[in-house]
């Protein structure tokens, strides 16, 4: 007896196993997650920055204008100091020369008023005016400090022979005292060492004037002055000074 065979069916049921749904589920999961990750650090950042990029400047923009406004300010204002210094500096010039004139000019005018007494006396009756001799001698303190200028005027009125020619020298020497003991100090202790005598040669009168410096704590107390004419017919003379008579503070 033939065995029947059963005819195999039309559809084939193939029954999936459970793991491999799950292994679908976990491999979207992943894809999903994956495409967050990615939005996250580079699409959101970038947006989120042209964002921030677009506030500031809205910000920003109107600071840089400021900055560029005082910027120009602060140059103006340095530019306007400047001016303004050098304006002060060329004011100050002005202000210094216009003093050193001043004085020189005071200093001119004394000397023509000295001159114009000296004139006068020339042609005074008075004769115990006339003859040879020391008209003035001042002495007025320089910046340095001790250092002094001298000014020595010399005359001559003689009405027996007023055209000669007097010539001769003159010495002078400072007493006074250095460390509490006397000491006095010549021609060449009082001046820049090659300074030359003082040598007068004139008619009626002659101005001689030069510059004396002292020892540091030397104290001044009287100066000697010595003329000493060439002439056969004339004898030396010497006249004594206190400083206190004759030193004059200050230019004058």
């Amino acid at each position: 007896m033939k065995q029947i065979q059963r005819p195999e069916p039309a559809v084939k049921i193939i029954r999936r196993n459970s793991q491999s749904a799950l292994v679908w589920v976990v491999s979207l999961v992943l894809i999903f997650l994956t495409v967050g990750v990615l939005g996250y650090f580079y699409i959101l950042p970038s947006y989120v920055m042209e964002s921030a990029v677009t506030a500031d400047a809205a910000v920003i923009d109107p600071l840089y204008q400021k900055i560029d406004t005082l910027q120009e300010k602060n140059t103006r204002l340095v530019s306007d100091l400047a001016l303004a210094r050098r304006s002060a500096e060329i004011d100050g010039e002005a202000a210094k020369e216009l003093q050193v004139t001043l004085s020189e000019r005071e200093k001119d005018m004394h000397d023509l008023k000295e001159e114009l007494n000296f004139l006068k006396s020339m042609v005074s009756p008075d004769k115990a005016k006339r003859g040879f001799g020391i008209r003035s001698f001042v002495l007025r303190s320089l910046d340095k400090p001790g250092h002094y200028a001298f000014k020595l005027v010399l005359i001559r009125v003689d009405e027996n022979d007023p055209v000669d020619i007097t010539e001769g020298a003159v010495k002078i020497r400072v007493q006074g005292k250095l460390k509490g003991k006397n000491k006095t100090l010549s021609w060449g202790g009082i001046t820049v060492p090659g300074t030359r005598e003082l040598q007068f040669s004139f008619q009626f009168f002659q101005r001689l004037e030069g510059e004396l410096s002292f020892l540091d704590g030397f104290e001044p107390e009287n100066i000697l002055v010595k003329v000493e004419p060439s002439g056969k017919n004339q004898s030396s003379f010497q006249k004594i000074y206190s400083w206190s008579s004759i030193y004059q503070e200050g230019n004058q």
